[in-house]
């Protein structure tokens, strides 16, 4: 999970809270008795309404932006290999894995298995 994903939540629950607030104050403007108070209600509430339609248009862009750069990043792969034997294994990449890391033993021979490798395969080209 990324670390903007609180923001990113932020951002996309703020219009909606605008949005309400924005109705309050119309409610208000309507149910006021003095008319420069109610317009400025009125006002208030066109102004929040616009506000909320730029948090969700800054929310959204956020959201997209981010989704596109996790996709074009592709798949992450570590390279165990034994420093006995030279028995070599690929998985996903693991946060806190980095090269030379010790992570355990060979299954073949029982020798140390370190990260020899850290690399990105490179993404399918869409036709």
């Amino acid at each position: 999970m990324s670390s903007g994903t609180g923001a990113r939540n932020a951002l996309l629950a703020a219009p909606f809270i605008a949005l309400i607030a924005s109705l309050a104050l119309f409610m208000l403007s309507i149910f006021y008795q003095d008319e420069e108070i109610s317009n400025l209600l009125t006002v208030a509430s066109i102004a929040t309404l616009f506000t909320a339609w730029w948090l969700y248009f800054l929310g959204r862009r956020a959201y997209e932006k981010e989704k596109a750069a996790e996709e074009a990043r592709g798949a992450v792969v570590t390279v165990l290999q034994c420093e006995k034997c030279g028995f070599r294994e690929e998985r996903e990449f693991k946060e806190g894995d980095y090269v030379f890391k010790k992570v355990g033993e060979c299954a073949k021979c029982g020798g140390a298995w370190i990260i020899s490798a850290i690399y990105a395969r490179p993404l399918e080209r869409k036709r």
